[in-house]
């Protein structure tokens, strides 16, 4: 019967390992499957009517990969650019015969290459040429600004790892009294800020790779770390050992190509782009690109996200008492106190029996 039992459980735990995968690759190789959404161009000039025309001959591209609309001003579509509300700005003079065209390379180097190569075509289809200028480019140890992204995903998955580490460990399990919920967050806390300024460090003073400032990204990446963390233990206390699964499935399987890595958000999916900033790895990386190319411009909104996710999580963990996840739980019975021994010469016990009297 015992055997049986462990089959039964040996086959749970792989079919929710082959689901795990399926979500794996559901997500990453299949995320950009159904089409990624439209690119965004504000199109400003002197003259409204050509402006019109010029972003008529954008949308009329064949598939309608852009979508373009007329902007009042080169200063307000410039700070919408920054704000990544749109991926281009096409200043058309028709006075002259060479446009500008404004882009951010550092919200998306796809998006921005893509645009330029779009746009140049529809010039040169006019007999006009374009002048391609980035905002923000991208750091010279950032090539492709892709370094947010797999940094993220590292303090993501530590935090998980740590979180997994603590619920499975066989001395906390041994020591019941130290499973109070004060001490999972303690030890969660102390983890994530050694997590993040470690990790902020090797990419700012080690690498080179990122220009920032080394504590304010340290702080963020302790943010995503204790998030991850917080996550994976309400999870687990609240699914047991399932928990951990779901955790992986939330945090990386679908948590990492909704955080956009080299691509952008914007050229995600519409099912991706309307969740991405409302998960922890996409308000991560969101984040760091604020923090590292706009001067913490907008930045609210993604350690909002972030700070949600945490609170939610430590409440779960702190009303739910995870005093032990319940795959790691002691077995009822397990603490019961040994039965008396006995001692003397005569096998009189130390318990609470009498004592019998000397012979008469």
């Amino acid at each position: 019967m015992k055997q049986r039992t462990i089959g039964v459980r040996v086959l749970w735990l792989a079919i929710v390992a082959l689901g795990v995968q399926a979500v794996f690759v559901l997500t990453y190789a299949g995320a950009f499957e159904s089409g990624a959404d439209r690119l965004r161009v504000t199109v400003v000039s002197p003259d409204a009517g050509w402006a019109g025309l010029m972003a008529n001959r954008i949308n009329s591209i064949d598939g309608e990969p852009i979508w373009a609309d007329i902007g009042s001003d080169r200063a307000s579509a410039e700070q919408l650019l920054r704000q990544d509300d749109l991926q281009a700005v096409l200043v058309f003079d028709p006075q002259q015969q060479e446009d500008l065209l404004l882009t951010s390379s550092a919200q998306g180097q796809t998006a921005a290459t893509g645009l330029r190569l779009a746009i140049t075509q529809i010039e040169a289809s006019q007999g006009r040429t374009v002048r391609a200028q980035d905002i923000t480019p991208v750091q010279p140890g950032d090539p492709g600004g892709v370094t947010g992204y797999y940094l993220v995903t590292c303090w993501v998955v530590s935090g998980y790892l740590f979180a997994a580490l603590l619920v499975t460990s066989r001395d906390i399990i041994r020591r019941p009294q130290r499973h109070h919920p004060a001490w999972w967050l303690l030890g969660s806390v102390v983890f994530a800020a050694a997590a993040g300024l470690s990790g902020a460090f090797l990419v700012t003073g080690f690498l080179g790779a990122l220009d920032a400032a080394l504590l304010s990204l340290a702080a963020v990446g302790a943010l995503v770390v204790l998030t991850g963390a917080v996550v994976t233990l309400a999870l687990t206390r609240l699914f047991g050992a399932f928990g951990l699964g779901v955790s992986v499935l939330a945090l990386v399987a679908v948590g990492g190509p909704s955080a956009g890595g080299a691509y952008g958000f914007a050229v995600l999916p519409p099912v991706w782009s309307g969740i991405v900033r409302w998960l922890p790895g996409g308000a991560g990386v969101d984040a760091v690109r604020k923090l590292t190319y706009f001067a913490a411009d907008g930045l609210a909104l993604p350690l909002g996200t972030l700070i949600w996710w945490l609170v939610l999580g430590g409440l779960v963990v702190v009303l739910a008492g995870v005093n032990a996840p319940a795959a790691t739980r002691s077995r009822p019975g397990r603490h019961r106190a040994a039965p008396a021994r006995r001692s003397g010469r005569h096998g009189g016990s130390s318990g609470s029996s009498p004592q019998r009297g000397p012979r008469k």
